[in-house]
């Protein structure tokens, strides 16, 4: 099996005798390694189709009609040359072929031999190249949150890269997510200062100024949000799920972790940066006695902000049986609500219609503090949210181990800080001490 994956990831090219034998043994050779090569080509030669694995003057070869490693360098060549002669449309479709190969590393099992590390560098150069080619695509003839996440996924895979820094800020820009990006420059500015010492580019810095810029902030303090420090990741997180929210994608984001490891900080960090309407909610053990009450709470505080005929517009045919909850209208005797589920469905429906209407044409961010103390009716329509509205984010903060079993793909597990974040929070001194 080596010996087959080793002249795969030769893509038919020639290799000797004695170069696959230190591929294959390394420092550990057999007795008569040459001999031993030959009879497992001689193996191989039989559970392949004939004229596959073919002797040459200078080693072995072996012919395949399609490799996804050569497939990958191909398709991300492609995409390249087309993004040159700004053909942006055929260089989007070849960078997502390219990226839809990907599954893995490569030859997990043998990752330490050092052929597969070549191998393994040749795919991530061109994944790399195939992510920005598509985000400067999508940038320019395509869709803005397109771009802006596969600039972050390259910037995921290489964290230094400031191409793919000034892609996600030029397409967080376009897409009028400006958080989004003010959010993720202050987590590389950090990560470049901490580990290297250095500052951004300038061409960087004037990406970051015209995001300040769209912000209506004072571009010359170079003001970033106020990101609890080491939270940054967290706080990108969670801004990446309001943007795709505001593009059509409800989610469910859900912080957990030990009491004062800093979630209400990051769900604050979240309203401070977010551009849409922001809804708080904070539960707590009274209010588990009140179906929906931290809800309804919340929603409350927002719609007294507004005037009778935004009420009106909000509300709609919800009126009668969302006014008297939310305390904006006196409740009338009624025959109420049916007790048998059907009564939960319907609130629950009423409510899920006044958020989307809140959010409008773009997204609503519903910030739920401590949810581990929520009612069962809350956690039903906060779970549900993701499946029942496609504008809206809820992003809870939840003490580890307490409360429900959280969707995993939702959970987002606060740990602690490191010894750079301390320091920004207590002084080098004292951060040693602790």
């Amino acid at each position: 099996r080596r010996l087959l994956a080793r002249l795969v990831v030769a893509q038919g090219g020639a290799l000797s005798v004695d170069q696959l034998a230190e591929d294959l043994w390394g420092e550990d050779q057999p007795a008569r390694p040459r001999d031993q090569v030959s009879v497992l080509v001689s193996r191989l030669r039989h559970a392949l189709p004939p004229e596959t694995l073919n002797r040459v003057d200078s080693g072995y070869t072996l012919t395949a009609d399609w490799c996804d490693l050569g497939a990958l360098a191909e398709l991300s060549t492609e995409a390249t040359r087309r993004a040159g002669d700004h053909q942006w449309t055929a260089a989007a479709e070849a960078a997502r072929a390219a990226l839809a190969l990907l599954r893995g590393p490569v030859l997990p099992e043998l990752a330490d031999t050092a052929w597969v590390a070549v191998a393994q560098e040749g795919v991530s150069r061109a994944a790399q190249q195939a992510r920005l080619v598509l985000a400067r695509a999508e940038l320019a003839v395509g869709d803005p949150r397109v771009a802006a996440d596969a600039a972050r996924e390259a910037l995921d895979a290489s964290p230094y890269d400031e191409v793919a820094l000034r892609l996600n800020l030029d397409a967080c820009l376009a897409a009028r997510c400006p958080a989004l990006g003010l959010a993720t420059y202050a987590q590389f500015r950090h990560r470049l200062v901490d580990e290297l010492g250095v500052e951004p580019t300038p061409s960087s810095r004037a990406a970051y100024q015209r995001l300040l810029q769209a912000t209506g902030d004072d571009a010359d303090e170079m003001r970033s949000p106020d990101v609890p420090a080491g939270r940054s990741r967290e706080v990108v997180l969670v801004l990446r799920a309001v943007a795709r929210a505001a593009g059509g994608t409800g989610a469910l984001v859900v912080l957990t972790g030990e009491p004062g490891i800093g979630k209400s900080h990051i769900l604050q960090a979240v309203a401070e940066a977010s551009p849409h309407l922001v809804v708080q909610v904070k539960c707590d053990e009274l209010g588990r006695v009140l179906p929906l009450q931290p809800i309804l709470d919340g929603l409350a505080a927002e719609l007294r902000l507004r005037t009778p005929d935004q009420l009106h517009q909000l509300l709609a045919e919800d009126d009668g049986l969302l006014g008297p909850l939310l305390g904006l209208q006196p409740a009338v005797s009624g025959p109420g609500l049916p007790d048998d589920g059907t009564g939960q469905l319907l609130l629950h429906a009423a409510v899920v219609r006044l958020l989307e209407r809140l959010a409008g044409t773009t997204a609503l961010v519903l910030l739920v503090d401590d949810a581990h103390l929520a009612d069962a009716s809350t956690l039903a329509l906060l779970t549900g949210l993701p499946r029942r509205s496609s504008r809206v984010v809820a992003v809870l903060a939840a003490r580890s181990g307490a409360g429900p079993t959280w969707p995993a793909e939702a959970v987002v597990e606060i740990g602690p800080l490191d010894l750079s974040a301390v320091s920004a929070i207590v002084g080098a001194e004292r951060a040693d001490l602790l």
